[in-house]
């Protein structure tokens, strides 16, 4: 009988081959493929998991390095932290949020991998550059994995078992009322900022609260650089507005500001151009009645997103 005789039909094999200089060379087959392992015959390799394992097993060579293991803590944020290593796929592990968790691999000017979507991530490379945010006493581990031959590579998705729950990331971003929107508004004049803290490029708007020492029409206008406004039609990149009518505040008790909450089920798509993660926001006045400046016409305006797919 032969060695591979019950071995289901189709799966992944191989056969290691003595070559002239004395060493194992492993080259894939298929079952159907594979002759039987009688005295002087090649020993049949079975694939387990991605990995080659000869039957019988033999005694692994310490030399043999398929992986190697960081870990980091995650009490300070890293931005690009650079780690040199080759490898042809990264797996990670945390016990803090891996949603915040972001790879660029071989250079900086790639595009980023969020941990959370894609894990593990596919190589090759020789360079990985890690960011994430402050994570006080949680642990970030990497493991870089090396394939042990040429031909035998990781499992397929479809050879995978794979259960996953998408939920989208939704995060908040605030204006500042020292800071942002703090100047005089006439009828028809805007004030424009451009706001940092997003944490994307590309975000769908999915709700906006605003709150206003006055009661008047706003209109929060968006563009994609921090260009703004621009009579060269070719360089003002226009987004949309939402627009805050005096009918959708409220008050409490009659006194002080004002409250808005705008509900935007559709989702309002930004992308930020100039890929500094920021909101270029103006604020523009429609009312009759002029905005005060400072400590009378202060506004504060947030919005609700998540990042775009």
């Amino acid at each position: 009988m032969g060695i591979l005789e019950g071995v289901i039909g189709g799966a992944i094999v191989g056969l290691i081959v003595k070559s002239a200089d004395g060493r194992d060379t492993v080259v894939p087959i298929k079952v159907a493929e594979a002759a039987p392992g009688n005295g002087g015959q090649p020993i049949p390799v079975v694939i387990v998991g991605g990995w080659p394992t000869t039957i019988p097993p033999e005694k692994p060579t310490a030399s043999l390095v398929l992986y190697k293991a960081l870990s980091l803590s995650m009490t300070t944020a890293r931005t690009n932290f650079e780690h040199k290593v080759d490898g042809d796929y990264l797996l990670a592990w945390t016990d803090g949020d891996a949603t915040d968790v972001r790879f660029k691999l071989n250079a900086q000017s790639n595009d980023e991998i969020y941990m959370s979507r894609l894990n593990p991530i596919p190589g090759p490379f020789n360079i990985i550059y890690l960011t994430h945010s402050a994570q006080a006493g949680k642990t970030l581990t990497l493991y870089t994995l090396r394939n042990p031959v040429s031909g035998f590579p990781m499992p397929a998705p479809s050879q995978q078992i794979v259960t996953a729950t998408f939920k989208p990331k939704f995060s908040r971003l605030r204006s500042d009322k020292d800071v942002n929107f703090t100047g005089a508004l006439a009828t028809n004049a805007i004030e424009q900022e451009d706001i940092t803290g997003l944490s994307s490029n590309k975000i769908v708007i999915r709700r906006v609260t605003i709150q206003s020492d006055q009661n008047l029409n706003y209109v929060l206008m968006f563009w994609a650089t921090d260009g703004n406004v621009d009579t060269d039609l070719d360089l003002d990149f226009f987004l949309g507005e939402i627009e805050i009518s005096p009918a959708m505040y409220r008050r409490i008790a009659g006194a002080n500001q004002y409250y808005a909450d705008i509900a935007l089920p559709e989702g309002f798509q930004y992308q930020d151009d100039d890929g500094t993660r920021e909101l270029h926001v103006g604020l523009l006045n429609l009312d009759a009645t002029s905005k005060n400046a400072g400590a009378t016409g202060e506004v504060v305006a947030e919005i609700f997103y998540e990042e775009a797919t």
